[in-house]
């Protein structure tokens, strides 16, 4: 890590309460190999963590994954002045959310989904979990690696006894449950044909409800659980399951399924996407499928040949022992953010700045082989996590008290204040928390969030305040020149408005919105819109629905059906509410003369507007 001693990495991560699969393969087994190399200390946790905030600006590294914080924004560029490396880390599509996923908000929030990209095209690198994603967000920086998931041991593989029973299995995590639909389907004649099958499922209670469509007595479930009781499991299959659709956001996965499926060197029948494509080598360490009538023939094959099998299983075995250990890729990793420091040295102006002298005596290693400190276990980090769940869940009164609680027990940290104010439904009360948390730092979202609440109470002139001073700390993040132009073009300053939103997308051309609504102002008056800045979201971002849906509405008016009808279906498959987007494909077919197809969408319409 150049010249110098001690030497930090600090790894921030997005809020969680350790032990799932993202935080084991992402963070901790990463972190870990980089604290067992020389001179290389390591700290990980997450925005809520008051020592992970005052490492923010000393660290020698900073590695942000996966994290959407707008007041990171002048961290990064503090870091750059002092010729300090950031680089961001990207381990899933998050333009593309499932929308049963916890955090598939910030797909929808046009603000949070922008600022992904941001903050990876500020850093001075980003990487990446898989070569899917390396490439479908090449753009956001000239300087990019891929390192994938790998496993942090070989677990030993114990004989079991000659049975004849073939045991076939798939286990995973409630956004899976798609794919465990095509596998019932499946099993059903694999288990008809095959009387030596059965079947092995773990993972939510609504899987045992699907499996119940099976064969009595050729089934079992067992629930979810920590990863090492899925190694458990794994460890007793003949025969490993990797389904995925083809879905947008599936993917971008990594093939950790595969990998370890292999370390117990059972052989897996894995579904022929990107994920599989550079690890699973088709009849030499897996077998592949792209439909149910495959799936069930590559099962058959293994299922009736025992030595093929057990062929199978030691080549994949082999292949993750030589190449998806985690310890060798840390010197890789360590290679990358050297160049990432050079990137910033370059562009450095204030180089005589506080430097990081090592640990406190209280800060104790993880691990008794590595150097890593992993925070937020307990603290004030637990109240925040509650209160997250609960606010997320739409209980304020639980989030308001978890937040209070964290106050408490943390006055001088202004992330709990910035959460109390943002869950506190009396504007009043929420100010006089937002006030607090500005006073402990200057924060971009704090600012934005007050001047919501200044203007909750009716006080425009603190909220445009606001607003100016959050575009002067923060103006990459783009939202407080949007709101500006709200304002303005409350005032009737269209002028100024459009000034301003010319701000917004040049400091972040990311952000959509703006754009997209000056283009369905523009239509409604009769005008014709200016599709430049539009065009321009769009080409970073090609599935946000609102620049589809306002892109559909300028060809509808051109009578362009092809291109409208394009634009409002690629809008329908992500948009938050289907109705207007169905409405609008009513109108297309209305206008190419097919009224069956626009009474069906008109059907739809009223469907979504009812649900």
């Amino acid at each position: 890590m150049g010249p110098g001693a001690p030497q930090l990495i600090l790894h921030l991560e997005s809020p969680n309460k350790g032990g799932q699969g993202d935080s084991v393969y992402r963070t901790v087994q990463p972190c870990r190999a980089l604290g067992q190399q020389p001179g290389v200390d390591v700290m990980a946790g997450s925005f809520l963590s008051p020592q992970v905030h005052a490492k923010l600006l000393v660290a020698d590294v900073l590695v942000l994954c996966d994290v959407v914080e707008a007041d990171l924004i002048p961290v990064i560029k503090t870091r750059r002045q002092r010729g300090l490396p950031t680089v961001y880390e990207i381990n899933d599509d998050f333009q593309a959310m499932q929308p049963w996923n916890p955090t598939a908000y910030l797909a929808h929030n046009p603000v949070s989904r922008s600022l992904s990209s941001r903050l990876a095209s500020l850093c001075d690198g980003v990487q990446f979990s898989t070569p899917y994603l390396q490439q479908r967000f090449a753009h956001l920086s000239e300087h990019t690696a891929v390192f994938t998931n790998n496993l942090w041991s070989l677990p030993s593989v114990l004989s079991r006894p000659a049975s004849d029973v073939v045991r076939v299995g798939w286990g995973g995590s409630l956004g899976h449950r798609a794919d465990l639909e095509t596998l019932v389907n499946v099993m059903g004649p694999v288990l008809q044909t095959h009387a030596q099958v059965q079947f092995c499922v773990m993972g939510d209670e609504s899987f045992r409800l699907l499996c119940e469509r099976l064969p009595q007595g050729r089934w079992s479930w067992r629930p979810g659980g920590p990863l090492t009781d899925y190694f458990a499991f794994l460890s007793t299959l003949d025969i490993g399951l990797c389904p995925l659709l083809p879905t947008d956001f599936n993917l971008g996965r990594s093939d950790v399924k595969f990998l370890e499926c292999a370390a117990f060197a059972v052989p897996c029948v894995a579904a022929a996407l990107p994920p599989y494509q550079a690890s699973l080598l088709p009849g030499t360490t897996g077998l592949v499928y792209t439909n149910e009538k495959e799936l069930f023939a590559a099962l058959e094959e293994l299922i009736v040949n025992p030595g093929q099998r057990q062929s199978m299983g030691q080549a994949a075995r082999a292949y993750v022992e030589r190449h998806r250990i985690e310890s060798p890729h840390a010197l890789d990793r360590l290679a990358f953010m050297e160049a990432c420091r050079t990137r910033a040295q370059a562009g450095a102006t204030d180089v005589s700045c506080e430097v990081w002298r090592g640990f406190a005596e209280h800060e104790a290693p993880s691990y008794g082989d590595s150097t890593l400190r992993m925070l937020g276990a307990d603290g004030v980090v637990a109240p925040l996590l509650e209160g997250l769940a609960a606010l997320r869940d739409g209980d304020n009164q639980t989030a308001c008290a978890a937040f209070t609680a964290a106050t408490r027990m943390a006055p001088q940290f202004y992330v709990p204040w910035l959460y109390a104010g943002s869950a506190e439904l009396d504007h009043h009360r929420a100010l006089a928390a937002l006030n607090e948390a500005l006073k402990l730092h200057t924060s971009p979202s704090t600012l934005v969030m007050r001047a919501d609440r200044w203007q909750a109470v009716g006080n425009h002139d603190a909220a445009k305040r606001d607003l100016a001073a959050a575009a002067d700390v923060a103006p990459e993040m783009g939202l407080p020149f949007a709101r500006l132009a709200e304002f303005a073009d409350q005032e009737g300053d269209t002028v100024g408005a459009v000034a301003q939103e010319a701000r917004a997308l040049a400091h972040n051309p990311y952000f959509a919105l703006p754009h997209a609504r000056r283009v369905l102002n523009a239509l409604e008056r009769g005008e014709s819109p200016d599709l430049q800045a539009l065009q321009r979201c769009l080409a970073c971002d090609d599935r946000y629905w609102a620049t589809r849906f306002a892109l559909g509405a300028h060809a509808l008016r051109a009578q362009n059906l092809a291109d409208a009808r394009a634009h409002f279906v690629a809008a329908l498959a992500y948009a938050p509410d289907a109705a207007p987007v169905c409405a609008q494909l009513a109108r297309v077919e209305a206008s190419a003369g097919d009224m069956v197809a626009a009474r069906q969408w008109l059907e739809r319409a009223k469907d979504a507007a009812a649900g």
